[in-house]
């Protein structure tokens, strides 16, 4: 939480066939500012650190977030913090407006983190994926590589 003393989240197994892709996702971290950093063990036991990189989790106790919002793989994770019971709406529009995506969601109202699939179509480009319902509207903004 500090950006200096880190402690283990999770590990990854090494595929070991060649370039893989890796990914984890931590379920529940709380809100605030979280440092993350990867190690990575190399089969003859090198290690090595990446960078160190700064997360701000919405803190006002109600929010939608989606990570990563630089996505690789068409797959992303929601979290919703502190939302009321009830069936929400999720849209994934392009940046002209057309809607790719249309989902409903049923919330049981406790904080709660899930995977999701986007449309496998999905372009390189910017996107913006909102929630709406139980008188709230939140976009955040994603962008394919």
């Amino acid at each position: 939480l500090n950006g200096r003393d880190f402690g283990k989240v999770g590990v990854v197994k090494a595929r070991n066939n060649g370039a893989a892709t890796y990914d984890f996702v931590h379920a529940q971290p709380g809100s605030g500012s979280h440092f993350y950093r990867i190690r990575s063990e190399d089969l003859d036991g090198q290690s090595l650190l990446s960078a160190v990189v700064k997360v701000n989790i919405n803190s006002n106790g109600q929010g939608f977030i989606v990570f990563p919002t630089l996505i690789q793989q068409n797959r992303v994770t929601l979290q919703l913090n502190g939302l009321q019971k009830g069936r929400y709406n999720l849209q994934l529009t392009d940046m002209n407006g057309r809607v790719l995506m249309n989902r409903n969601l049923e919330h049981n109202g406790t904080a709660s983190a899930q995977n999701m699939a986007l449309p496998a179509t999905l372009a390189s480009g910017n996107y913006m994926l909102t929630l709406s319902g139980n008188d709230i509207r939140i976009t955040e903004r994603l962008t394919k590589q």
